[in-house]
């Protein structure tokens, strides 16, 4: 009787095959390649939103201006013939703010990106136009 036990023991065993093995090993590597590729999509992504981030305080910083240069007692129109502003800090990032009076007259111009960014990725903007009077 206990040959026979063994004998059932060793006709019973379940496992996986060779070809359920590779199986999965094959899916995990589709889901790999995918994942990894939607990780530099979403990185890329990233850095665009961080780029606009900039452009929108540089934006905030020349309406800031224009707002105490009227203050002042300026006329709006001198506010096109001030001078560029260089090395301002804007996040992460270092632009250059050029003034301007008019329909897209002011630009802000990212010089030089964060920390891990030696330059700006391909197809970035490095500047953007804005409307800060007209």
């Amino acid at each position: 009787m206990n040959r026979k036990m063994k004998k059932n023991n060793l006709t019973t065993q379940s496992g996986f095959t060779l070809i359920e093995i590779i199986a999965v090993l094959i899916i995990i590597s589709i889901v790999a390649a995918v994942s990894i590729q939607k990780y530099m999509d979403l990185q890329h992504v990233a850095r665009q939103i961080v780029l606009e981030s900039a452009f929108a305080s540089g934006a905030a910083t020349m309406s800031l201006d224009f707002s105490k240069f009227i203050l002042e007692g300026n006329q709006p129109e001198v506010w096109g013939e001030l001078p560029d502003v260089t090395d301002v800090q804007l996040g992460d990032f270092v632009a250059t703010i050029s003034y301007g009076c008019g329909i897209d007259a002011a630009r802000v111009t990212i010089t030089n990106g964060p920390t891990g960014w030696a330059s700006l990725p391909s197809g970035f903007l490095t500047f953007k136009d804005f409307t800060i009077c007209k």
